[in-house]
């Protein structure tokens, strides 16, 4: 991790939430209801456009997490296999 004094505020807010046990749980309850890992496609178009919705805003929290703390989210992904 590149020396905390430099980073950008949300880096520094998201690496204090992957920090801990609890919010590594929490972001993965998160990406769990976005179905970031699920296809959005249904039959009904309004649905699909809600799941693609929830989706994209799971997709956007998982690049955040991504690029401020790589290591943490890979942490993160273990320990919910491990559940």
């Amino acid at each position: 991790m590149a020396d905390k004094e430099k980073l950008p505020q949300e880096d520094l807010d998201v690496i204090s939430v992957m920090s801990s046990e609890q919010g590594r749980r929490f972001v993965q309850r998160i990406l769990n209801m976005a179905g970031t890992e699920s296809d959005t496609f249904d039959i009904d178009p309004y649905r699909h456009a809600n799941l693609a919705g929830r989706r994209g805003v799971g997709t956007t929290v998982s690049t955040i997490v991504q690029n401020a703390t790589i290591d943490l989210y890979f942490k993160m992904k273990q320990e919910h296999l491990d559940e």
